[in-house]
């Protein structure tokens, strides 16, 4: 890995992590991107989407190769590496593989889960033809048909109560004679017409045929055998979160899945999690979309919250004009002022209205507000408002080099392009970033 630190680092490239990719570049974070197998994820497996909004229908592999399409457009290619291991080290965060280390300023988890499978022969091949592991996702395809679901927790007992409200015949196939599941839920089941339950029964083999055209089962004391003809089968005994590396790092709950909240932070700083290997009652291709974009506006909110620029060393005139977080609002608006009145030569402003900064972008801060909240012993940035009258935008890269101050126009009067003193700085002007220091 290169030594190169990255703003925002994230493990995962399933629709959760490359969705967070996106959103992070889009605010203008670099980003490094972990992925041990091919980007997609588990939405690769699945013959047809078609529960997304906005698509009708298309196959997993074809949405995958979209959004990663969209990612790489933006710059981010995914790197090919398994982390092993994470170190907080406080300001960064090292993620840790047999290629080496990487750093980042803050770090996204979304690693995923996988399902538990029966390990019988034929069981991959039939995945997507017949056999599935969600009803929510999958159970459509099956309306009036006859189904089996194999498990004996409460997500085993919701799949069938799902799939009983569609298909003509469910049964419910558990391996021992008492479910782990709660009583309501198996009371519902047992009211159901359409719902037969067999207890003490196993699945031993599966038609090799796709699709899937039935099973072997194995029950009773004497483990007799008997064929029973099904058009699908849905397995629910459990998933495996991917979050074992990073025990030592986050809070886990008792799954073993990263304990975290709609707002996707975790128990360490600068640490977040987004999509199946999250706490979540729901694990769907659009929650782990929307945990990426949730993730992604998190950490990019920690690194702004976060931002320092450091001292000026002697001869450097590059943009460190923030001393210490302290001293934030009152050096810059004496940078501001000089400017305004011509006596500096190393500050450059951008006049645009307020409303428009909002639209470019969510990290711009209101420099007022900030000052007032310097005064009061905060050190907290205060987002951008379209009331807002002076706005600083933190820098892109982080290392306290480019920045730019906005000041709305005076009324009456429309907005002026970008005062200049080099070509240089007309130049990262266009581009929305002003540089401080001597041209």
């Amino acid at each position: 890995m290169a030594d190169r630190i990255y703003d925002i680092g994230i493990v995962g490239g399933g629709p959760a992590g490359l969705t967070a990719a996106l959103y992070a570049r889009r605010a203008g974070r670099s980003v490094f991107l972990a992925e041990e197998a091919l980007p997609g994820g588990q939405i690769t497996a699945s013959p047809a989407v078609e529960n997304y909004p906005g698509v009708r229908s298309m196959d997993g592999i074809a949405y995958a190769a979209c959004l990663s399409e969209q990612v790489r457009a933006l710059g981010v290619e995914p790197t090919a590496v398994r982390v092993e291991r994470v170190c907080d080290e406080g300001k960064h965060k090292l993620l840790l593989s047999a290629d080496g280390g990487q750093r980042c300023r803050a770090l996204i988890l979304a690693t995923g889960s996988r399902y538990r499978r029966l390990s019988l022969p034929g069981e991959e091949e039939l995945t997507g033809h017949g056999l599935s592991y969600c009803a929510t996702c999958d159970g459509a395809f099956f309306r009036d048909r006859r189904v089996a679901v194999c498990g004996g927790g409460n997500s085993a007992l919701t799949e069938a109560l799902f799939l009983s409200d569609l298909c003509a015949e469910v049964f419910l196939i558990h391996r021992r004679d008492r479910f782990r599941g709660e009583t309501y839920l198996l009371e519902r089941l047992r009211a159901r017409a359409n719902v037969r339950i067999l207890t003490d029964c196993r699945i031993v083999a599966l038609d090799a045929a796709r699709p899937l055209s039935g099973v072997t089962l194995e029950q009773g004391e004497d483990r007799r055998r008997s064929h029973l003809a099904l058009d699908g089968l849905f397995i629910a005994i459990g998933r495996i979160p991917g979050t074992e590396a990073f025990r030592t790092l986050v809070q886990l709950d008792d799954g073993g899945y990263i304990a975290a909240g709609e707002d996707c932070r975790t128990s360490c700083a600068g640490v977040f999690a987004a999509g199946d290997c999250r706490s979540k009652p729901l694990r769907q291709l659009v929650t782990a979309t929307g945990d990426g974009a949730v993730a992604a506006t998190a950490a990019c909110a920690y690194l702004l919250a976060r931002q320092t620029f450091p001292e000026r060393k002697p001869g450097s005139h590059s943009g460190d004009f923030l001393r210490t977080p302290q001293q934030r609002g009152r050096d810059v608006m004496r940078r501001i002022e000089s400017a305004e009145t011509g006596k500096s030569e190393t500050a450059h402003l951008c006049f645009v209205s307020a409303p428009a900064v909002c639209k470019m972008s969510p990290i711009y801060t209101n420099i007022d507000d900030n000052k007032k909240k310097e005064k009061a012993g905060s050190n907290e940035l205060l987002p951008a408002s379209p009331e807002s009258t002076r706005l600083i935008c933190p820098p892109v890269d982080g290392d306290g080099s480019d920045a730019a101050i906005w000041k709305a126009p005076s009324p009456g009067k429309e907005p002026e392009p970008a005062r200049a003193r080099s070509d240089t700085a007309a130049e990262t002007a266009q581009a929305g970033r002003m540089r401080y220091g001597p041209a």
